[in-house]
């Protein structure tokens, strides 16, 4: 759906855009839609859009990258048996990925040793160490607590159950939405934590999206966070 803009809806669907050119930061982000008709998911498109993509990538001369997808059951995979997989890639297919996505950490289990926010930190600590053991990025994610859902921007109070999370990453960006936003196809980047460089609360990513055509970011723009009630 991302490669070919491909859709499950039999309709027009709305795709948002930057309507003005903005100066700086301080400038209002506008955003207007252009209503599209995409093609449908189904064999013939899908094999299509391989097809295309093959030949863009052949002509730039890119090199081809290789994607594994492992699904373990619900609740029953920690460190130990993400490792496990990882071998077999490595001994089998020749395989050594230079990006892990583990989906997701808050539902990884751990030693029966460990138990409550305990479990958090153990696996946020693992997963550091596989990322410099395999020499590759690792990337996971977490939910925010229930004061999160009231929020327009995340912030560091919104890491759940452990705040020792903090200390384990070299980054951490917060995926912030109102219902507004939503609807209107925006979501807003912030970085939470990052381990090197000084980071600015106030300025964020807006990104625009289109879900139902599998676009997760069709275009992107620096700016301010919105403001708070209280702050107009």
């Amino acid at each position: 759906m991302n490669i070919g803009s491909l859709t499950n809806e039999n309709k027009e669907l709305r795709f948002p855009e930057f309507e003005n050119k903005r100066r700086s930061l301080d400038d209002e982000f506008r955003i207007r839609f252009n209503t599209i008709k995409r093609p449908l998911v189904n064999k013939t498109n899908a094999l299509k859009t391989i097809k295309k993509f093959n030949q863009k990538q052949s002509k730039l001369k890119a090199r081809r990258g290789r994607l594994f997808v492992k699904t373990f059951p619900a609740f029953s995979a920690g460190i130990k048996e993400i490792k496990h997989h990882l071998d077999s890639l490595e001994v089998y297919e020749g395989f050594t990925p230079h990006v892990i996505i583990v989906d997701y950490l808050g539902i990884m289990s751990a030693p029966s040793a460990y138990k409550g926010r305990d479990v958090y930190d153990y696996n946020g600590k693992m997963l550091k160490a596989l990322s410099e053991e395999r020499k590759a990025v690792v990337i996971s994610g977490i939910q925010g607590t229930r004061k999160t859902l009231e929020k327009a921007s995340m912030n560091t109070t919104d890491v759940p159950e452990d705040i020792r999370q903090l200390a384990h990453v070299d980054v951490m960006i917060g995926l912030n939405q109102t219902d507004d936003e939503k609807e209107s196809g925006v979501m807003r980047l912030s970085l939470l934590a990052h381990r090197w460089k000084m980071i600015s609360k106030d300025v964020q990513t807006y990104v625009l999206q289109q879900f139902e055509a599998g676009q997760f970011c069709l275009d992107d723009e620096r700016g301010f966070a919105p403001k708070k009630k209280s702050d107009k």
